[in-house]
């Protein structure tokens, strides 16, 4: 939400785009009541509080960029259709205006080019298919972060989120990574809690957050085998496999790994 407006109206544009929006857009405009307001139509006038927005966003950056902190404040458009998304995302990412109407996006920090990926697009049903478990498209891999409803897990991924020991870490979650093990002559896949690569990013820690579980050390074997193997190996870096108990754990772990 804008903290000013100049346009002397009680309810800046910028407050609620899409409210402000509506009564702006012609009867042919807004689709008829089968069918959606066409995403043109709509940018035509959303355009202008999403810079304003924008603006403000990029003057945070440059703020923030003067600390220790490396990473930027995140800016979020949520749009109601599919194909709005879309005509956003090309807009501010890959610097392609609809029409002649709509000028470029004047925010260069949003768009992606030299090799930088600085916006992406999800759609929510992509998001839905990641959290079922059912994910099919390639943006799950923007998206890895989905937290149980266990704080434990929660509180971990808080952690595990600015030491500069942490170079990157994902939940291991629909990203198709599991360690195989034989239990009671059956097979089972055990799917630890966090993937993490370290600083000198050729280590990588297995993280498992781990309460009760009756099986914790079988699944504590498996995955000793698992880095005992890709260790001996010695092509994908050096690995190391944790299990902790309490969230105290997860600090000192990352101060003495």
């Amino acid at each position: 939400m804008a903290v000013r407006d100049s346009s002397g109206v009680n309810v800046p544009g910028c407050f609620n785009v899409w409210k402000w929006i509506l009564p702006k857009l012609t009867a042919s405009e807004l689709g008829g009541k089968k069918s959606d307001a066409k995403p043109e139509a709509v940018l035509k006038y959303a355009h202008a509080p999403i810079t304003t927005l924008g603006s403000m966003w990029e003057a945070l950056r440059q703020e923030m960029a003067k600390s220790d902190d490396p990473r930027p404040p995140v800016f979020i458009i949520v749009c109601k259709t599919r194909e709005l998304a879309k005509i956003v995302y090309e807009w501010l990412a890959e610097d392609r205006p609809p029409g002649t109407v709509i000028s470029r996006a004047p925010l260069p920090e949003l768009r992606n080019d030299a090799g930088r990926q600085n916006t992406i697009c999800v759609y929510s049903d992509v998001q839905n298919e990641i959290e079922t478990g059912n994910a099919k498209s390639d943006e799950n891999r923007w998206m890895r972060l989905v937290p149980d409803t266990q704080k434990f897990e929660q509180s971990a991924a808080w952690h595990l989120d600015g030491p500069p020991r942490v170079f990157s870490f994902a939940k291991n979650e629909s990203m198709g990574f599991g360690i195989p093990y034989l239990h009671n002559d059956e097979f089972h896949d055990y799917l630890p809690d966090f993937l993490i690569r370290l600083e000198d990013e050729e280590r990588c820690l297995i993280l498992e957050t781990k309460g009760y579980d009756e099986s914790k050390e079988i699944k504590r074997s498996a995955a000793e085998r698992w880095i005992a193997a890709v260790n001996a190996d010695g092509k994908h870096g050096r690995w190391q496999y944790v299990m902790v108990s309490k969230i105290e754990e997860v600090n000192l772990l990352l101060d003495t790994i």
